[in-house]
This record gives C-alpha cells, sequence and structure tokens, in this order.
C-alpha cells in the first residue's frame, strides 16, 4: 500500500480496511521490527525506518469487539457485487 508522507498508523487501517486482500482483518495490530507491536494509531508512518508494517491478527477482546467484526464482515458483503439474489428454486423462495 502506498500513502503519502503525513500519513499515520491510523491512515493505514483505513487503508488496509479498503483494501480487498486485507478488508477481513478487523482486529489486528500493525507491528513494526524496530518499535514492535502495537504500534499507536498517532504514530507517523515517516518515522518508521525502514517502512516495512506487519499485520498481526488478535484475538477479541469481548463480546462487543466480536460483533464489531461481525458488523464489519456485513458492511463487506453488502458493498459486493458478487452476493446477489439466489437463483430461483435452488434454495427456496426468500
Amino acid at each position: 500500500l502506498k500513502g503519502v508522507s503525513t500519513d499515520v498508523i491510523l491512515d493505514a487501517r483505513m487503508l488496509l480496511a479498503d483494501h480487498i486482500s486485507t478488508c477481513h482483518a478487523t482486529c489486528y495490530s500493525l507491528k513494526h521490527e524496530v518499535r514492535g507491536s502495537r504500534l499507536p494509531d498517532n504514530q507517523e508512518l515517516i518515522a518508521l525506518k525502514p517502512t516495512v508494517l506487519e499485520l498481526v491478527e488478535e484475538p477479541y477482546e469481548s463480546s462487543k469487539a466480536a460483533e464489531t467484526n461481525v458488523r464489519r464482515l456485513l458492511e463487506v458483503l453488502s458493498c459486493s457485487k458478487y452476493f446477489g439474489k439466489s437463483a430461483p428454486g435452488k434454495y427456496g423462495s426468500l
């Protein structure tokens, strides 16, 4: 993912949420080889040398966090062009 020099971790998270290969991840931290894991959202990306981050998926800390994940998944599915009406008679009437 490409960003600009004024980007912070929160901007990277927004890019990851919109990218097709990472949009499924909703509970994760970003790890840097020098600064370690769980970088704060206000961390400037330009200050990270080298600018290579690793996405580390984490378990949900509460049922509220899991509910947020389900809502995000539903958002992703509702925006997808691959899910439409089922074929007539295939699954009965919906």
